[in-house]
């Protein structure tokens, strides 16, 4: 079986499709196009290519697109999934990348809610800093981090955040912590408005919960 008969029995490629006419459009081998095939319309012969959103932008063929997310999946160095895949280092690193933001959108849409009546949560967060010198003068870039953990689901979730404020975490926390959840957190003042959305807010020092 090679790869386009095994995205068509999985079910990563649809067998037919409904053409703008209302006919059915089934796949046909088709020379000109890059991966070889095309939905046709049986009505009014219209073609349309197989690819949807995360390879129409490519040139590569599809073969080769999902041969490189096999190598992402499987962990293989980038230099060795560009000599494999006959491409250039380049190609594989962006590939990579584009694997890891749709695999981390998805991760994030897909994130389930924390806490709930009777649970403790502990939110928290941190700051990472990037020094760099820039024209003689040493410059530190900021990014914070903000990390929930339900101690009963044994269960986390981290994101990038701009900053620290009330504006920032309070949405966040409403969107992922149940009401009804003792929240423990750090002395940070803008922790102190999750009492108004359901939550038992407890307060701690670092080296200790409350």
């Amino acid at each position: 079986m090679d790869v386009f008969d095994y995205c068509l029995a999985n079910g990563l490629i649809a067998l037919s499709k409904i053409g703008q006419c209302g006919g059915v459009m089934h796949i046909q081998k088709y020379t000109e196009a890059i991966d070889g095939f095309v939905y046709r319309c049986i009505e009014c012969r219209r073609r349309k290519s197989v690819r949807g959103t995360f390879l129409s932008r490519s040139k590569l063929p599809s073969t080769k697109i999902l041969m490189i997310c096999n190598f992402w999946v499987l962990k293989r160095a980038f230099t060795a999934t560009a000599y494999e895949t006959e491409n250039s280092e380049v190609s594989a690193v962006q590939w990579y990348n584009y694997c890891r933001d749709v695999s981390s959108w998805k991760m994030n849409t897909l994130t389930q809610v924390l806490g709930g009546v009777g649970s403790i949560v502990h939110i928290d967060e941190t700051v990472f800093i990037k020094r760099k010198y820039n024209r003689g003068r040493l410059q530190a870039n900021q990014q914070w981090i903000l990390g929930i953990y339900d101690t009963t689901l044994r269960k986390g979730y981290i994101e990038a955040i701009p900053n620290r404020s009330a504006a920032v975490l309070v949405p966040i926390n409403k969107r992922l912590v149940l009401p009804g959840t003792t929240i423990h957190t750090d002395e940070w003042s803008e922790y102190r408005q999750l009492s108004n959305h359901g939550h038992d807010e407890c307060t701690r020092v670092h080296s200790s919960c409350c």
